[in-house]
C-alpha cells in the first residue's frame, strides 16, 4: 500500500529538479536552443498539472452564453436609432439607424401573395421632389452603376433573415425562411414574427399577412450571422465549445508552444525590441492562446510585425493576421510597405518581404497600405 498523492507529488518534484539541472547546464547556449528544449519538455507533458476544469468551464460558459443572447437581442434592435425608446410607436424613418435605413430615393416593399410568400419590389424616385417612381427589375445591375447600398444589393437573400421596420407600423419584425415552396426570382418565402422591446421574438406572428397587402420597408438589419451563432451555441455540447486554446485563454491548463523547430535564428531586427516585446515576438514563445495588451505607443504593432516576420523567415508556417478593425491591419501593412516598396520610385526594395505578404478584403474599405499587397496590385 502507498499514498498516491505523496507519490505523484514527489515524482513532480524530482522531475522539476532534473529539468532545472538540465536548463542550468544550457545556460551558456543560444536562446533558440534553450527555448527549443523547453518547448519539447512541455510537449512531453513532463510538467503538466491536472486541473479540475468543470466548475470554471460551467461558470465561463454560463456567463458567455448570457452575454451572447443579450447581444443577439440588441442586434435585433440595432435597426433603430434609439432602441431604448422602442415602445411600439408608429415607426418612421426618423426612428431608423442610418446604417439600416432604406435611402429616401428608394422605396422597398413586400407584396403579400399567399401564406408566407411575398413579392419584392424595389423602386427609385427618378424625379426627386415630384414623387415619380419606377421599378428596378435587375437590382444587382442597378447598383453596379449607382452608389452601392449594402442593405439593398442582395435584398432577396437578406429578407430571409432580417429585422424589418415597416412604414407606419408599431413594431419590428424578424423574418425567417419558410421552406417547402419554390418561388420566382422576385418573390421571397418568409415568415414574420413580432419583436418586443427587449429584442426577443414574441409568440404572435403573421400580423402583416392578416391585414396588409402592400408594406413599405423603411429599414432592415441583416442579422443572419448573429442568429447562426446563437443557434450553434445552443445546440453544441460544452466539450466542443471549450476547445483547447479557449481553455488556455481563460486560465485552464497551460498554453502549449506552437512551434518546436526553426530553420534559422530570428531576424536581426528582433534584437531592436525591448525585453517585454522579445517575450512575445519570438516564434518559439508563441503559444496556443495568448493575450497581449498595452496602451498606445508601446509597440504592439512593431511586435506583431516581428512575430510575423520571424515565423515567415524561420519556419515553414504561413500566418493569417486578422483584426476587428481595418486600421490595425493597415498599420501592420504599412510597416511591411516601408521595408519592401518605394512608392515614389515605383521600385521594390525587398523582394522577399513583398512576395511573402498578401492581403485580402473589400477594396473600398481596405487601407491604402493594405491595398498595395493585394493580388491585383502584385499583378500590376
Amino acid at each position: 500500500m502507498y499514498d498516491k498523492n505523496a507519490f505523484h507529488t514527489s515524482t513532480k518534484i524530482r522531475t522539476q529538479e532534473q529539468i532545472g539541472i538540465l536548463m542550468n547546464s544550457l545556460a551558456h547556449e543560444s536562446f533558440e536552443l534553450r527555448q527549443l528544449v523547453m518547448n519539447h519538455i512541455e510537449k512531453a507533458k513532463l510538467m503538466d498539472e491536472s486541473t479540475n476544469v468543470s466548475t470554471r468551464t460551467t461558470t465561463f460558459l454560463e456567463k458567455t452564453k448570457a452575454y451572447l443572447f443579450l447581444a443577439v437581442g440588441s442586434d435585433r434592435l440595432a435597426i433603430l436609432s434609439d432602441s431604448i425608446d422602442y415602445r411600439r410607436e408608429r415607426l418612421t424613418r426618423e426612428h431608423i439607424s442610418p446604417r439600416c435605413i432604406v435611402p429616401n430615393q428608394y422605396r422597398l416593399s413586400l407584396n403579400h401573395i399567399e401564406k408566407d410568400v411575398y413579392r419584392i419590389r424595389l423602386e427609385m424616385n427618378i424625379l426627386p421632389g415630384e414623387n415619380h417612381w419606377i421599378q428596378i427589375n435587375d437590382i444587382e445591375a442597378h447598383f453596379n452603376e449607382n452608389p452601392k447600398i449594402e442593405s439593398l444589393v442582395n435584398v432577396s437573400q437578406a429578407l430571409r433573415c432580417a429585422v424589418i421596420a415597416f412604414d407606419g407600423e408599431t413594431t419590428l419584425y424578424q423574418s425567417s425562411r419558410s421552406a417547402g415552396r419554390k418561388v420566382a426570382n422576385d418573390e421571397v418565402c418568409i415568415r414574420l414574427q413580432a419583436i418586443d422591446h427587449h429584442g426577443h421574438i414574441m409568440d404572435d406572428d403573421g400580423v402583416h399577412r392578416n391585414h396588409s397587402v402592400h408594406m413599405n420597408i423603411i429599414g432592415l438589419n441583416q442579422n443572419m450571422r448573429m442568429l447562426e451563432l446563437e443557434r450553434y451555441v445552443k445546440e453544441t455540447p460544452a466539450s466542443e465549445l471549450m476547445f483547447e486554446p479557449l481553455q488556455h485563454l481563460i486560465g485552464l491548463n497551460t498554453p502549449k508552444p506552437l512551434i518546436f523547430d526553426m530553420e534559422m535564428e530570428a531576424p536581426t531586427s528582433y534584437l531592436d525590441l525591448n525585453e517585454d516585446q522579445k517575450k512575445v515576438a519570438h516564434p518559439l514563445f508563441l503559444r496556443t492562446a495568448m493575450e497581449i495588451a498595452g496602451p498606445p505607443g508601446t509597440g504592439k504593432t512593431k511586435t506583431i510585425v516581428e512575430l510575423v516576420r520571424g515565423i515567415l523567415q524561420c519556419t515553414r508556417y504561413d500566418v493569417l493576421v486578422l483584426s476587428e478593425r481595418n486600421g490595425a491591419i493597415n498599420a501592420v501593412a504599412e510597416k511591411f510597405k516601408n521595408e519592401s516598396i518605394n512608392i515614389n520610385a515605383k521600385k521594390i526594395i525587398d523582394l522577399d518581404v513583398w512576395q511573402s505578404v498578401m492581403t485580402y478584403g473589400a477594396g473600398d474599405t481596405m487601407g491604402d497600405c493594405t491595398k498595395l499587397f493585394t493580388l491585383e496590385e502584385k499583378l500590376k
